[in-house]
């Protein structure tokens, strides 16, 4: 096995203890805690947007009986209603292994994706948590949160032509 790729296999086992402890450290440790079924609130992250979905993660401690859920939903900055988007999805302990390079534990916490937005665009997100046990925190928070521009090319880039080996049509030069 090669150097590099003994580096390549090491970067998910270092990675882990971060994604862990962010789990640890997220929800609000001084939080009253009636009962382990009540949720606790924690971070509520926003991953890097696409050209038409938002990400988000939402840690967080307690709901042993897992029965916490997070409504969401959306509207363009400036738009009066609300349009709802899927629910976030409930993670806790679940097991992500793959073919010996990814070995990743899920942190208690749910996650999820507003779909099918468009680009450029800044939206609204709502979120509300709710928990027959009680919701510990706020449980309800709204993001402003933009989706990504087209990329646009730059004006001085040089353009190619690839066709695939054999091709017999038209041709615009320069070609590949």
């Amino acid at each position: 096995m090669s150097r590099a790729s003994n580096f390549l296999v090491l970067i998910p086992v270092l990675w882990l203890p971060t994604v862990t402890s962010w789990a640890q450290v997220a929800a609000d440790q001084s939080a009253p805690t009636a009962s382990p079924e009540a949720v606790v609130a924690g971070e509520l992250l926003t991953e890097p947007p696409t050209l038409h979905n938002l990400g988000f993660e939402w840690f967080i401690q307690g709901d042993s009986n897992r029965n916490a859920s997070v409504a969401v939903s959306y509207r363009a900055r400036g738009q009066a209603g609300w349009m709802e988007a899927m629910p976030l999805l409930r993670l806790q302990g679940e097991r992500i292994y793959a073919e010996s390079r990814v070995d990743l534990i899920a942190p208690n916490m749910f996650a999820g994706s507003v779909l099918d937005l468009e680009p450029d665009t800044e939206y609204e997100v709502r979120f509300m948590m709710s928990d027959p046990d009680g919701v510990h925190g706020t449980a309800e928070r709204v993001l402003s949160v933009s989706t990504r521009a087209e990329p646009e090319p730059w004006a001085g880039g040089r353009v190619f032509h690839v066709y695939p080996h054999g091709f017999e049509g038209p041709k615009i030069e320069p070609s590949f």
